[in-house]
């Protein structure tokens, strides 16, 4: 299998991108919600809707969003294909940011390195192991992301 090519773009938040999903996914799309330069590393914060993921816990067993996941742009540059629209409206509701920012200063948080498609099967591995109590695989583990450090 070939690594895909980067697509050379600058990110900003309204961007609407088709990119490489999952099988059964194609319609789904990302939403660059907010862009910050963190110890010198682009990181991408994104809202991804039209998902299929298998969720125990949600009352009809799929999740078909996730509100906020933080990114490098390095990796979300090999996962898009080609941007859709520019100025899509952007959720009010900036908390999962907010969280996901208070632990990344404190060190306990960091941003997914995978591209987007093995960003949501980790996703999805992780809703249903937590589920069923089982040990995560290596996917959802430290090396598929970097901490920031401060």
């Amino acid at each position: 299998m070939t690594t895909p090519e980067a697509v050379s773009t600058e990110f900003a938040p309204g961007q609407c991108w088709a990119y490489r999903t999952r099988s059964g996914e194609e319609a789904s799309r990302l939403l660059v919600l907010k862009v910050e330069v963190l110890n010198g590393e682009e990181v991408v914060h994104l809202s991804i809707g039209g998902l299929a993921m298998k969720n125990p816990l949600s009352p009809d067993g799929v999740t078909r969003q996730i509100g906020h996941t933080p990114i490098a742009a390095s990796a979300l540059r090999r996962s898009v294909t080609h941007l859709e629209e520019r100025g899509a409206e952007l959720p009010e509701d900036e908390s999962g940011y907010q969280q996901w920012k208070a632990a990344a200063d404190r060190g306990e948080a960091g941003v997914f390195t995978l591209e987007v498609a093995g960003l949501v099967d980790a996703m999805e591995e992780a809703l249903n192991t937590a589920h069923s109590k089982q040990q995560p695989s290596s996917v959802f583990g430290k090396s598929n992301r970097r901490t920031l450090k401060r």
